[in-house]
């Protein structure tokens, strides 16, 4: 599948990365590759509207061998060279990108059936100013994914939105959740979502079509109906057994950059399950217009049996701010968090094999009298526990 090109193209993710890797060694090893896909952006931004510029993407392959060593290659590019990672028991994964710089994120070392990783601190020359990024990484197959499936289905986008238009929150940046299903011809049938429109959110009808190919690559074209969300939006993206990632990384036509996640939907999920300490990426995008901006976050969910929560995760300023609150069930595997000091509730997916968890805060909270304006995705993966000793 012919992907476009990122709009900042490294040939390693740092320009430090040519220096030198410092030496480390793995307790964990394996031998996989990964389809990533990034979304990241300028940390701060004080033009409405946001410049086309300042919102960015990234794709390509990460080849991890048994040596403990990591390479990414980029379409169209040769690969980097090599780089070490370390991979606790935990599934905790560290990429390092330098003898200073360190990437944190988790990998599913059950199932390998994913992986995230942030980049908190990348300057470059387009944007001026620390730019973080999020990264989803899904395991390349043998053959095509098989999509027909219902869907549960979270994302978020970066505006880019005309001169003279309103400044409001949903035209710097979107959340966004709801429901898609993909019948055995790859159509989509049937499908909607609420997006960050106004003070409750707003309504999107989704139809559309999807082709697969081989390693479980695929494109996507939706027609969005409803909301402030109206128009076609072309996604490229890879399928695993339980996960599709994609992401639109081109703004000619629809003036947006997004990522869109969907988690196969499964039978409602007894919460006792979901006890435990769960490792967490964020994207977070900041929907204040003359005072928006990016973030990139990782840090540990834990959950309670009794339906309480407890997020704490560090971003871009280094310090670690946290969420808490109650969730409950819902249909199709869904859960419903609310959060106990702001007026929102975030809604969220298990996987059928209880993996891995997406939650989107997609409701802008100025709108609903909450302490913050932004939008966000978040990725979860639970923590691998050690094998009991006979």
């Amino acid at each position: 599948m012919n992907r476009k090109l990122p709009l900042l193209l490294l040939l390693v993710f740092l320009p430090a990365c040519s220096k030198g890797g410092e030496k480390t060694t793995s307790p964990i090893k394996v031998a996989l590759n990964f389809t990533f896909f990034g979304m990241g952006g300028k940390a701060a931004i004080t033009e409405f509207p946001v410049p086309l510029k300042f919102g960015l993407h990234d794709s390509g392959t990460l080849r991890f061998t048994d040596s403990g060593e990591y390479t990414v290659k980029r379409p169209g590019k040769p690969s980097s060279r090599a780089f070490p990672y370390k991979l606790q028991a935990d599934g905790f994964l560290e990429l390092s990108v330098s003898s200073l710089s360190r990437w944190p994120g988790a990998m599913d070392l059950q199932n390998k059936s994913v992986l995230f990783f942030v980049d908190r601190r990348r300057r470059t020359r387009n944007v001026g100013d620390n730019a973080p990024y999020f990264y989803l990484g899904v395991p390349q197959i043998q053959g095509t994914p098989k999509l027909e499936s219902t869907w549960n289905a979270f994302g978020d986008e970066m505006v880019f939105a005309s001169k003279g238009a309103k400044g409001v929150p949903e035209n710097v940046a979107r959340g966004f959740s709801g429901d898609l299903v993909i019948d055995k011809t790859g159509a989509i049938t049937k499908g909607s979502w609420v997006d960050s429109t106004g003070s409750k959110g707003g309504l999107v009808l989704v139809s559309g079509k999807t082709r697969s190919f081989a390693n479980g690559e695929l494109d996507a074209t939706l027609d969005l109906k409803g909301g402030s969300q109206t128009g076609v939006r072309s996604y490229s993206g890879q399928a695993g057994k339980h996960l599709i990632v994609l992401l639109d990384e081109d703004a000619s036509k629809d003036q947006t950059i997004g990522m869109l996640i969907l988690v196969r939907q499964r039978a409602t999920v007894d919460i006792k399950t979901l006890a435990g300490t769960w490792l967490v990426g964020a994207h977070t995008l900041f929907t204040q217009p003359k005072a928006s901006g990016v973030d990139a976050a990782n840090g540990e969910l834990t959950l309670g049996s009794n339906g309480t929560w407890t997020l704490r995760v560090t971003g871009i300023r280094g310090a670690p701010f946290e969420y808490k609150g109650t969730f409950k069930a819902g249909a199709n595997g869904k859960l419903l968090f609310k959060e106990d000091n702001q007026a929102r509730d975030w809604v969220a997916a298990l996987d059928p094999d209880g993996r891995f968890l997406v939650l989107s805060d997609n409701i802008a909270p100025a709108n609903v009298r909450s302490k913050d304006s932004e939008v966000g995705l978040y990725f979860a993966i639970r923590k691998t526990l050690p094998k009991k000793q006979p």
